[in-house]
């Protein structure tokens, strides 16, 4: 696809249109919290112990999560809203009664993005233990909820709280996810992933061809296989916000490099990228934000010989002093490492929907292989999808609003990536 807008003219319009347009969608976005949100799938975490007359549990969940779905508890605006839920929609029987909450609900933590809130139960009667929870499931209907449960005689039970499955007994066979099921998860991950799609999105305007685009899109899939894996398995240690940071940034750099595709010759638009690109680095520094500084250096320099790399390379491709845009094609090789660069990074942030206890417990291989296959399923849908649009909007229009629409769907890239790195690195 050969965008419409080349040459001198390009040079002003195709950076001044497309700050016209990030101006416009921010302003759209953020009437919206809802739209701005990257994320619509919760994952929570509560471990349980059982005594002989009492039940105690520390429920874990992302900050981010919270904030997203409207509590935010450290804003220090009145009370703990989304401690009052807690109180009331975790119940606890034992035998054939319930167990009575001993005690007010804790909040403990916040570090590295984290919240735990701490609860103990009173079960004088002895017998079967039965867990139920409808927390968070009509604010977040695909909110997973990982409980790990500890006998008195030590043995650890799994189970894996869903919309359709909100109660666990003891002794039942465990919940945690087998092979299928892990396929359903990493299905809907995507699925509610609007930051990963809008990545995708900006790989299939990047490449025009097939076999390069058979290329970045393999190299995406097989580094984000590779860093889940190894994550998982704890091999790479990672801090969530840090990796949510980055992903948001991703998007912001897929945009802008999809912008400067209509005019090589221009460099007024990479210069504000990575002047804003620094303001959200090193802004992040300053705060003692989720990006440290040496991660801030690291980013803006990674991105500043990306796309000095990509100038000098489609300078040669045309001649000095072309300015034919699109004529003098991004080597494919360049596309596929950006895309497993980027995968890499994309794949620890899949990491929060596995259930770690269940990975160290031996259900490994069944639990990472199902995930993948499903990840892998959702974004073969989506990039069917997305090219589906892409040529039929070709075959009823020709290039005609070509430039046009790579204006549009680049803009709302680079707004959608400003505003989740934003969200994710000052709030």
């Amino acid at each position: 696809m050969k965008a419409n807008i080349t040459g001198p003219r390009a040079f002003v319009i195709a950076p001044l249109t497309g700050f016209a347009l990030f101006l416009f969608t921010v302003f759209l976005l953020l009437g919206s919290a809802q739209t701005v949100r990257a994320h619509s799938k919760v994952v929570s975490y509560s471990h349980w112990k059982l005594g002989l007359a009492d039940v105690s549990a520390v429920f874990q969940i992302q900050r981010r999560d919270l904030a997203g779905l409207g509590f935010d508890p450290l804003s220090g605006q009145g009370p703990d809203t989304f401690q009052k839920m807690l109180t009331g929609s975790l119940d606890v029987f034992r035998g054939e009664g319930a167990c009575q909450r001993a005690g007010r609900v804790t909040r403990t933590g916040g570090e590295n993005g984290w919240l735990s809130y701490r609860l103990q139960f009173s079960c004088p009667v002895p017998g079967e233990l039965r867990l139920a929870t409808s927390l968070l499931f009509n604010q977040a209907p695909g909110h997973l909820h990982f409980a790990s449960v500890v006998d008195a005689a030590g043995q650890t039970h799994r189970a894996l709280f869903t919309l359709s499955s909100q109660t666990f007994t003891l002794g039942d066979r465990e919940q945690a996810p087998g092979f299928f099921r892990s396929v359903q998860i990493g299905l809907g991950h995507i699925s509610g992933g609007s930051d990963h799609l809008a990545f995708l999105l900006g790989l299939l305007l990047l490449v025009h061809r097939w076999r390069p685009l058979l290329w970045v899109v393999t190299s995406f899939s097989v580094g984000h296989g590779l860093s889940l894996a190894l994550a998982a398995t704890g091999w790479v240690p990672i801090h969530a916000l840090a990796v949510e940071a980055l992903i948001a940034i991703s998007v912001f750099m897929v945009g802008v490099e999809s912008l400067w595709q209509i005019d090589r010759e221009s460099r007024l638009l990479p210069a504000f990228a990575l002047v804003g690109l620094s303001l959200f680095a090193f802004g992040s520094a300053i705060i003692s934000g989720p990006l440290d500084a040496l991660t801030a250096l690291g980013v803006t320099t990674f991105f500043a010989c990306y796309l000095a790399l990509i100038y000098r390379t489609t300078r040669t491709a045309v001649g000095c002093g072309s300015s034919s845009g699109l004529a003098g094609r991004t080597p494919p090789s360049l596309h596929a490492g950006f895309g497993l660069a980027f995968g890499l990074l994309h794949g620890l942030g899949f990491v929060a929907a596995l259930d770690p206890l269940h990975l160290r417990a031996g259900g490994m291989l069944p639990q990472l292989a199902g995930f993948n296959v499903g990840i892998e399923l959702a974004q073969l849908a989506a990039v069917a999808a997305l090219l589906g649009i892409r040529f039929g909007w070709r075959a009823s229009s020709g290039d005609r609003w070509a430039g046009s629409a790579r204006l549009l769907c680049s803009g709302l890239l680079i707004t959608l990536g400003t505003c989740w790195t934003v969200e994710r690195v000052f709030l």
